[in-house]
């Protein structure tokens, strides 16, 4: 007999195994989550959290889009977004990546360092980008 599990269970066996860092259960737990509610922000942060985890971050580029568009104004989310796009040489993304996150948070040292670098490395005449 299979018994279906909560929603509690599924948070709780997550929570367990971020203890053991058994990223592969925080993985299949974060999945069975977002298998009941696909959209909820909490459970794809989780998924990325197993993700990270297990070294695979930037593997999953639809889930980290889900991601910022649920946490419009998670600046980690958007960074996360640029890596993916850049390991993908999708440069103007993850350029318009960051300029979306320096737009929510621009004193936002990390992201600023991280533009610079790659307009750099586009360009050396481009140097910021203005925002508006």
């Amino acid at each position: 007999m299979i018994t279906k599990m909560t929603v509690q269970q599924l948070v709780d066996d997550f929570n367990q195994a971020l203890d053991k860092s058994d990223g592969m259960t925080m993985l299949s737990m974060a999945q069975q989550l977002l298998q009941r509610d696909p959209d909820n922000s909490d459970y794809l942060a989780l998924a990325l959290h197993a993700l990270e985890l297990l070294g695979r971050a930037t593997e999953d580029l639809n889930l980290i889009q889900n991601y910022v568009l649920s946490k419009s104004t998670n600046v980690a989310g958007f960074k996360l977004l640029y890596r993916a796009y850049l390991e993908r040489g999708q440069v103007l993304e993850a350029l318009l990546s960051l300029t979306y996150a320096l737009s929510i948070e621009p004193d936002n040292n990390d992201c600023g360092a991280l533009l610079s670098g790659l307009l750099a490395e586009l360009d050396s005449k481009y140097t910021h980008v203005r925002l508006n």
